[in-house]
């Protein structure tokens, strides 16, 4: 094993401990841990990043916004996307895309704490849930794209290459939305921030 593939290694094993202990904490803060048991069967953890996925995401918002709803607290949603990343995976390959994937991936659970719920949404998206009033959630996407934007991913081969900028959409649950309208009006900030030419943040 070259040097490269032991630091590559050594990153891996890193990452694998730290969203294990953020997995454990986000499954016991919403669920419990006999409920968090029911999603075991489903396939909940993606495999490229080892994040939640889609499907555990969609089963846990609503459960979110019940619980803080019924204790009168906010709620967020921050959904981040990677700009023009099918042109970046046309550029420089399926397999560097993947390297990048999983870095975000890395690089966003590094600048959340413990309680700040994330998952993959799928392809390039990715979701955090605070909860927190809207200023400081767009303290919290602020953090994240200074964050991912000062990361260099490596490359199996040893080389770097910088990272795509992302978008970053933000908003704030509203008195009788869903989970799913919240990911909603998430997902039209989301819009306005890459309409304006992407990396930036909107709510």
């Amino acid at each position: 094993m070259n040097n490269s593939h032991e630091q590559i290694h050594i990153h891996n094993s890193h990452l694998i401990s730290t969203l294990t202990a953020r997995l454990r904490h986000a499954d016991a803060a919403i669920a419990g841990v006999a409920e968090a048991a029911d999603y075991r069967g489903y396939g909940t953890i993606d495999a490229l990043t080892g994040l939640h996925n889609r499907f555990w995401l969609e089963q846990v918002v609503e459960r979110q916004v019940q619980r803080w709803t019924a204790d009168q607290r906010p709620m967020c949603a921050i959904l981040i996307d990677i700009d023009y990343f099918k042109t970046f995976n046309e550029r420089y390959g399926h397999i560097h895309g993947d390297h990048v994937l999983y870095s975000v991936a890395n690089t966003i659970s590094d600048n959340l704490r413990p309680a700040e719920i994330i998952a993959r949404y799928g392809g390039d998206e990715f979701v955090v849930l605070p909860t927190v009033e809207i200023e400081m959630a767009r303290r919290i996407a602020e953090r994240l794209h200074k964050g991912v934007m000062g990361a260099v991913p490596v490359m199996p081969d040893g080389s770097a290459i910088p990272h795509p900028t992302i978008s970053i959409g933000v908003a704030v649950l509203k008195s009788g939305q869903t989970g799913k309208q919240l990911l909603s009006e998430a997902g039209r900030a989301l819009s306005r921030a890459k309409n304006s030419g992407g990396n930036c943040i909107s709510e």
